[in-house]
Parts: structure tokens; sequence; C-alpha cells
């Protein structure tokens, strides 16, 4: 047979499916798919037309009955941190009416879940999944994030029949915290649907806090001392400390400002600095600390009381009193060992 057509009425619906050819003996079968305006037990009759071999057409056709049920348009949305493993094919509906228990039965419903606490895992990346719990496919559906009013890249995942799922991740690495949207579209028997999911968005955070400071002033110069902590769970980059200017303190050699580097969640890194200062009439110095956390450069400006700190006379001891004493008792015992040992 040559140019096979199998023509369906269902009720006011009808449809159609082709074949090129068919060898004799041989069988396919052919999926048509209609949408019938009524529900209920509806007519249907396929007509297949053909022709044979000798190049006459000929037809055959069939009748029964389809029960065609109410469409049932129910779309669930979850949205979680992701674990190892997710993001690829979508779990079976089994697995997932654990957690996305029964939709609403109004259209385009969403359920949702956030928040996932496992620990270990990466905050900014979360699975997106779409379950469809209608007894239609929903085809062309595309998940859009949105941010701020802005709309983040959009992911493709194609048809979902009845009781199916997908899940796809999505990386908020680069986006401040705060509610992501989950903007689910499709369509349902040809109409426009959508569904929705919001997600609380905690990315993890680091911040810088000058601690420990020592100030000590020689000959006009202060040298300030002390450690740049990261009060954050986040690595902190590119840190840098620098002296900054004020009507009684200017940078100074040799310490102007003083690159860190990155500093890790709950650890902190030395630093050390140097300013010209008129220590009669400046009340603090400034400080500037550079760094940037999640790909955000931050600026933040530390002033340091200077009370208490005297300048110290040029030419003194570097070493404090109690270690400078006693240093000079043991080379006055030394000598009057050495006093000894010639008198003998």
């Amino acid at each position: 047979m040559r140019n096979v057509v199998v023509d369906v009425q269902a009720g006011d619906a009808t449809g159609r499916a082709t074949l090129a050819s068919l060898a004799g003996g041989a069988s396919r079968t052919l999926n048509v798919s209609v949408v019938p305006e009524a529900t209920g037990d509806v007519p249907v009759e396929a007509t297949v037309s053909y022709t044979t071999a000798v190049g006459t057409v000929a037809e055959t056709s069939a009748d029964g009955s389809l029960a065609v049920a109410d469409l049932r348009e129910d779309v669930g949305v979850r949205v979680e941190r992701a674990t190892a493993g997710q993001g690829g094919q979508g779990d079976s509906l089994q697995e997932q009416l654990g957690s996305l228990v029964g939709g609403s039965p109004a259209a385009g419903a969403a359920t949702q879940q956030s928040g996932g606490e496992e620990s270990g895992n990466d905050p900014s990346q979360v699975a997106v999944t779409v379950t469809n719990f209608g007894n239609a496919p929903i085809r062309d559906v595309v998940v859009t994030p949105e941010s701020n009013g802005s709309s983040l890249p959009r992911y493709g995942l194609g048809t979902l029949g009845p009781g199916a799922s997908e899940s796809v991740t999505v990386d908020l690495s680069r986006y401040p915290g705060g509610q992501v949207q989950f903007e689910t579209s499709y369509t349902v028997a040809g109409e426009d649907g959508t569904a929705s999911a919001a997600y609380d968005y905690r990315p993890e955070t680091g911040s810088i806090r000058v601690t420990g400071v020592n100030l000590t002033a020689s000959d006009g110069t202060l040298r300030i001392e002390g450690n740049a902590g990261n009060a954050g769970s986040a690595t902190v980059d590119g840190v840098v400390l620098a002296v900054g200017e004020s009507e009684f303190v200017t940078p100074a050699y040799p310490q102007r400002d003083y690159f860190v580097g990155s500093v890790e969640g709950s650890e902190f890194a030395p630093f050390e600095l140097t300013a010209d200062v008129d220590l009669e009439n400046a009340t603090s110095v400034p400080v500037d600390v550079t760094y940037s956390v999640n790909g955000v450069e931050r600026t933040e400006r530390v002033d340091l009381p200077l009370d208490g700190v005297e300048e110290r006379e040029s030419g003194g001891s570097d070493f404090p009193l109690s270690v400078a004493g006693g240093l000079a008792l043991v080379l006055f015992a030394a000598a009057g060992v050495a006093i000894a040992v010639r008198l003998r």
C-alpha cells in the first residue's frame, strides 16, 4: 500500500495521520490526537484510505467510542536548594508526591517548597522541579527566574505528560539575596498557562572587620598593626587596606596600603600600615577597607581612635621595657663572669 491516510472523527473533533507505505503482511500503529468539545462517551469513526499496488484508491473504516474527561490542568512548581545529582532527568511522580502533595484544582496552580537547609550544599544552586498533575500533556514548558524586576536566563523543559516531572538547576550566585520568582509558562490543549513559585534566596555573605589594632608613633609616623577578620561565611577576595587622608593624617612610606588577598569565612589575616599624623590635633586615623564578596566590590572606612597614643622618642629601644631590662641583666651577668675568670 502507498499513501496511507487515517482520518479520525470524534464528535466535533477531527485528526489525521499519514504513512508513506506499508508492505504486504505488515502492520503499523498510528497515533491520532483529537480534542472533542463534549465530554463523556463520544462516538469515534476512523477511515483509512490508501493506494493499492495496481494504482487504485481504496478505503476502509472502523468505529467505536472514546471516553472524554474534563480537562484537568494542574501544574506544580517546587524550588529548593540543589543537592548532588539534581537537575538532570525529572523524577517520577511517585517520588515527587512526598513533597508535592496535591496541586490546587485551579488551572495553573503551583506548589512550592523552598530553602532546603541541607548542610554542605551551595546556597546559590537551586533545583526547580515542574510536575504535571493534570490529565493532559503540557508542552513548550519554560522556566523564567525573575529577581528585582529583571528576568534571568530561561530554561526549557519541553513536554511533560500527565504525571511526569522534570528538574533543572539554576545558578543564582551572581544575584543579590531576596525573593526570586520562578515563572513557568506552557501550553495545554492549545491554550497558554502559567504556574509560579517564589524562593527566598539567602546567599552566603562575608564582611571584613578590623580587629586587634595596635598603634605606635615615632618621629611623627604612626604604625598601625592589626587583623583583617572575615565576620561572614563566604570567602572575601581582593582585600586591601589603605590609610585614608584627612586634615591631620596622610599615608606614609613604606606601608601606605596593604594587600591581604583572600580571607575565608571566619578567618583573619594580619596587616601593617604607616601614616604621618599630627598627634596634637588628630583624634583618629581613617583606614579604607576594600574587598569583594559574591562578585560585588565594597569599600568601607574605619576610624581608629588615637586616644592614649603618644609620640615615642627616636632612637629608643624597639623592645618592650621588660624585655630590654631582662637583656641588660643578662649582659651584665655575662660581663661579671668574664671578669671573674680574668682575676684567676
